[in-house]
């Protein structure tokens, strides 16, 4: 089975992708690990918390459009881009709704005064445009196949400029601050996006068409939605870490992030797998290709359960030792940390139901499983929480996985006839 779904090429291809994001990863850590050396503690959180808002309403600009132009491209192919309407449609509709927003709100954050501890958020504001440009032109790469020059700018380009523009800094007579933190922030999103527009030029010219269109509202309706889940997705990863602050104590609050983060490296190689074949799997979708749709996700079912239940062993096994890493104090996190990898385990199982749906013009009913799971996980932390700790935040994320997994393939099996669980893999290959 694992022949007939991972043939050599795309094998080659994903371990590719698999080695530029583990690269990513590393240079992410020396990024972090220079501003922290450099500036302190106060003034990388202070940067940290802007950036964070930056990427929250970057995410609200961009209309979920950047999604939308990524599956269209993807759907129609490259080649036939520049004469397709739906194409003319979309960046039509991406030019006239993304771009006026961006520029008012870009605008009015600018007009705040510069007051002391502003520095940060005020530079977050000036690079609104270019945060939007590199979301653009990397989804736009991504859309026409070119996985591997899409993760170049903002993964790699981006956090080796920090660093060195950090290293230089040590050897200039000038201050450490925010303002100078502000400044390596701007500069080094800039040298990203240049280099997001030189991998992306080619593209650009052999997709973009002569004249765009913008009759047709639905893509920015499919926008919103797409827009929704991933505000979704950004959400559920906080709201642990959120409410266990009000309703319990530090020391839960730190349990449940660091027995969170160490879970989500179940999910290590599915990150790396989604980015591969999503482009894939939209292009099957908008060929109507049901062949190719149920081989592309029967792949990725395959990759999630074969990667992930190893580590899930492995974590559980040595959940002690893994957590006494972060301190001795952290070893009391053990059975939090188990509960989370059952958590984790879950969504693996079901597959890339939420992914199929978004993917398949499903996307305001993946929006809907979303939020009715992040519902019941805030509703349980409520409850659990406040008796249970730490450990009562964990049950209620099993139980909010639990809902999106059970809610998600019983919608993705409605939608497309596809199995995107485990289970598809126990029975014999479709002919």
């Amino acid at each position: 089975m694992t022949t007939s779904l991972l043939r050599r090429p795309a094998l080659a291809a994903l371990s590719a992708t698999f080695a530029l994001r583990v690269c990513a990863i590393g240079l992410t850590f020396i990024q972090t690990l220079a501003l922290t050396r450099v500036f302190g503690a106060e003034t990388y959180g202070t940067l940290s918390l802007a950036i964070s808002v930056g990427a929250l309403v970057t995410l609200v600009l961009s209309l979920g459009m950047d999604q939308v132009l990524m599956r269209d491209l993807a759907r129609i192919g490259p080649a036939h881009a520049r004469r397709s309407d739906v194409w003319q449609n979309t960046l039509g509709q991406t030019m006239r709704a993304v771009v006026p927003l961006a520029t008012v709100v870009t605008l009015a954050a600018l007009c705040l005064p510069a007051q002391s501890g502003n520095p940060a958020f005020l530079a977050i504001a000036g690079c609104l445009p270019l945060l939007l440009a590199r979301k653009f032109l990397e989804n736009w790469l991504l859309g026409a196949g070119k996985v591997l020059r899409s993760m170049l700018a903002s993964q790699i380009v981006f956090p080796v400029a920090i660093t060195l523009g950090a290293a230089t800094l040590l050897l200039m007579p000038t201050t450490a601050d925010l303002r100078a933190a502000s400044i390596l922030y701007k500069t080094a999103t800039l040298a990203s996006v240049i280099a997001a527009l030189i991998l992306a030029a080619q593209t650009i010219r052999e997709t973009l068409p002569k004249q765009l269109k913008s009759t047709d509202l639905a893509p920015l309706a499919t926008g919103r939605a797409l827009a929704l889940v991933t505000f979704g997705f950004l959400a559920s990863q906080h709201i642990d870490v959120l409410l266990t602050g009000v309703l319990s104590d530090p020391t839960d609050t730190a349990l449940v992030r660091v027995s969170a983060r160490v879970a989500e490296m179940l999910g290590l190689l599915r990150m790396v797998a989604v980015l591969h074949y999503k482009p894939r799997i939209a292009a099957a979708y908008g060929q109507r290709n049901r062949a190719a749709l149920q081989h592309q996700t029967r792949a990725l079912t395959l990759i999630f359960t074969a990667s992930g239940l190893p580590l899930f062993a492995a974590l559980w096994i040595f959940a002690e030792p893994i957590l006494s890493l972060f301190g001795p104090e952290f070893t009391a996190a053990a059975p939090v940390l188990r509960l989370y990898l059952i958590a984790v385990a879950l969504t693996l199982l079901a597959g890339p139901c939420t992914l199929l749906l978004t993917l398949c013009d499903a996307e305001k009913t993946a929006a809907r499983i979303l939020w009715a799971a992040l519902a019941v996980n805030l509703i349980l932390d409520l409850i659990l929480i406040p008796v249970y700790g730490a450990i009562g935040c964990a049950l209620a994320n099993i139980a909010a996985l639990a809902t999106l997994c059970v809610l998600g393939i019983h919608a993705t099996r409605r939608r497309t006839g596809i199995d995107p669980s485990f289970l598809a893999l126990l029975r014999k290959d479709p002919q």
